[in-house]
């Protein structure tokens, strides 16, 4: 046994000081998984134990303002990350984009950094939904997502801060650009949230991005001569897959599957009327009938 705990200390202090990234190693978070993991379980605490809790008996809070400070600074620092890495997606080979690992490249890795603490930042999305009692959004697809996007981001700024990953910072601040937009409309003016097609759309728009996340992913896989480690598209290939398969799901129950029923409730609501009109008002013929029996 003691054998067994040198041998995963050892390998972990291998994994922590050999194998990272020396551009990353001493940023704050970055050093060690425990402060993330640290941060991700009382997010999770919070989200499944503590914020209900504190929430059951009183009403919703009022935090319009914050909203909109929040949402526009997330919009301001993905639009930042977007454009900024935009450029390296179109470096080299775009089937290989190798990580550099040079000094020359710490560029690359600090906008890797914002990423992460972006990531870190819509996790307080929920924090808001619980707050303002909107528990109906607070799904597993939510808490699943903002969970694994933190450490999969931090694991990646750790090790291998570029490459063919800059594609996934690239795309996927563009979509929150968008979406957190919409958030910031809606918290400004409430009027907003009836434009439904639009939400529609940002779903829509998430498909795409794990669609092509996927193929940018996958592609390294396909060349034997590829330097990118091919171990991270096996690990992130499926998890985007996975993703990809909760959005679709989640499009269809709420944009496909409710559709069909709610034209059904619509009209059988308008044929129960037209029967209650008919019963209530007199039939032509049949008011024609008793006059002419009176007369």
């Amino acid at each position: 046994m003691a054998l067994l705990l040198k041998t995963m200390a050892n390998k972990y202090a291998y994994a922590m000081r050999e194998m990272n990234d020396k551009r990353t190693e001493h940023w704050f978070l970055i050093d060690s998984p425990i402060p993330t993991i640290f941060l991700l379980a009382c997010y999770l605490l919070f989200v499944f134990e503590i914020g209900p809790n504190y929430m059951k008996n009183r009403k919703p809070f009022n935090i319009d303002k914050i909203l909109i400070a929040f949402n526009a600074v997330q919009v301001v620092i993905c639009l930042y990350t977007w454009i900024y890495l935009t450029p390296y997606i179109f470096v080299g080979d775009f089937t290989c984009q190798v990580i550099d690992y040079s000094p020359e490249s710490t560029p690359i890795a600090e906008m890797a950094y914002v990423y992460y603490w972006t990531k870190i930042l819509d996790l307080f999305d929920t924090v808001f939904f619980i707050l303002r009692k909107k528990n109906n959004q607070v799904s597993f697809l939510h808490v699943y997502h903002h969970s694994i996007m933190v450490a999969y981001v931090w694991y990646g700024v750790k090790y291998v801060a570029g490459g063919q990953l800059i594609f996934i910072g690239v795309i996927n601040s563009f979509v929150h650009v968008v979406m957190y937009m919409y958030y910031l409309l809606t918290a400004y003016d409430a009027e907003y949230k009836k434009s439904v097609w639009w939400k529609k759309h940002i779903t829509q728009l998430q498909l795409v991005q794990f669609g092509a996340i996927a193929i940018w992913i996958f592609l390294p896989m396909l060349s034997y001569d590829c330097k990118f480690p091919k171990t991270i598209s096996m690990v992130l290939f499926p998890q985007v897959l996975t993703i990809t398969c909760l959005f679709a799901d989640f499009y269809y129950k709420t944009y496909i599957k409710k559709r069909p029923v709610k034209i059904t409730e619509n009209k059988e609501k308008l044929d129960a009327n037209q029967n209650i009109a008919e019963n209530a008002t007199p039939n032509k013929s049949k008011l024609l009938n008793v006059c002419n029996t009176n007369i």
